[in-house]
């Protein structure tokens, strides 16, 4: 996985489980620990990738040309902003999932909230928006 995950990650510089993301626990078992990389433009195509365990890909990001381009296709969003059009914007887009708008963790949860994988979603559009 570890191999795997580097193959990938290419000319991305990692922050996070530098060394590997297996992390043996002395007994023969071993777990996946969390990985963050930080990507040096914001169509980098790693930013579409998506691991397994906790894998966050970090990519500068401007409101300029095709801003939506490197947003799409996204499962959970975290927008630290309070620009109003920005926020409705990224409500607006149908290919993010669920929209983290300020300071909760985008593993926050409640019953009831719209998440991938309930039964129905391919009969219906669903979409989160939490506000911290």
């Amino acid at each position: 996985m570890d191999a795997y995950l580097r193959s990938l990650a290419g000319d991305a510089r990692p922050l996070l489980s530098a060394e590997s993301i297996v992390d043996e626990l002395g007994d023969g078992s071993a777990v996946l620990r969390p990985a963050v990389f930080l990507l040096d433009r914001q169509d980098a195509p790693q930013a579409r990738i998506e691991m397994g365990f906790s894998c966050v890909w970090v990519l500068p990001w401007r409101r300029e040309g095709d801003w939506m381009a490197p947003l799409r296709n996204t499962l959970p969003l975290t927008a630290f902003t309070d620009d109003a059009d920005l926020n409705e914007s990224l409500v607006a887009e149908p290919s993010i999932d669920k929209i983290h708008i300020g300071d909760r963790p985008t593993t926050w949860t409640r019953p009831g909230l719209p998440h991938e994988g309930y039964l129905a979603s391919f009969l219906m559009w669903t979409k989160a928006v939490v506000i911290g």
